[in-house]
């Protein structure tokens, strides 16, 4: 009954359901995460390493010369993470953007 009146009513629903569109990882954004904390931590302890190096005294030292090479090993594998984890970001925001187009597509 509409106003008063026994009517037929038909309805017709365009789009398309949620489960139709992929979601971003929270995999993946979970590991973007933890890597973003394990990187902070290796930042701060490179940072403290940079320090004493500034403070050492014999720069002709060798051990002075070993204490520089584990350094530069040590920021390149940290360099090599944040390149890495860079790319997980990109992946992670493409996985975004594809979700939010089909929402887009599927709300007309």
């Amino acid at each position: 009954t509409y106003e008063g009146e026994q009517i037929w009513l038909a309805v017709q629903i365009f789009g398309l359901p949620l489960t139709a569109c992929p979601f971003a990882g929270n995999e993946l954004r979970a590991e973007i995460e933890k890597q973003k904390t394990e990187l902070d931590t290796w930042g701060t302890d490179l940072d403290a390493q940079y320090q004493e190096l500034k403070k050492s005294g014999s720069r002709r030292d060798p051990e002075y010369a070993q204490e520089v090479q584990d350094y530069n090993a040590s920021a390149d594998a940290y360099n090599k993470a944040v390149v890495d984890m860079k790319a997980m970001i990109e992946r992670y925001n493409l996985q975004l953007k594809e979700q939010q187009a089909c929402l887009a597509e599927a709300a007309h």
